[in-house]
């Protein structure tokens, strides 16, 4: 239960003050229309397709996120955040021994790459698991 006001409704998401569940959905909507416009003129770009997938992750399309992560990956394996991202949406749909190879993926990406701090976050989300 959500601290603060009694009288507040605690059985929905929480969302910014002033903000509809539909305003966030349109918001969501004209982010994603815009990432895909972007990606038909691009369809090489990780940054856009890893945008589109964060998009879908936010409202708990996991499933679609994780296609997105799939096609970010193809174009930029060493994109250990992509790793990380698809690690934490597979386990949120319960699929722990993927989101664990995901994470391993990530680390070798990290490596790879020189990204220590995303092997940091990647090693403390596989204690999580």
């Amino acid at each position: 239960m959500r601290k603060g006001n009694p009288d507040a409704d605690t059985t929905g998401p929480i969302r910014p003050l002033g903000q509809s569940l539909s305003d966030i959905l349109i918001g969501m909507s004209d982010r994603l229309n815009q990432l895909m416009r972007f990606y038909d003129q691009d369809p090489t770009d990780a940054f856009c397709t890893y945008g589109i997938a964060m998009e879908h992750n936010k409202v708990g399309r996991h499933d679609q996120a994780v296609q997105w992560l799939d096609r970010t990956l193809e174009i930029d394996p060493n994109h250990a955040y992509a790793h990380y991202q698809k690690a934490v949406a597979l386990a949120e749909m319960g699929q722990r021994a993927d989101a664990q190879a995901a994470i391993d993926a990530g680390l070798e990406a990290a490596k790879r790459s020189g990204d220590a701090h995303a092997a940091e976050e990647l090693a403390a989300l596989a204690k999580t698991m």
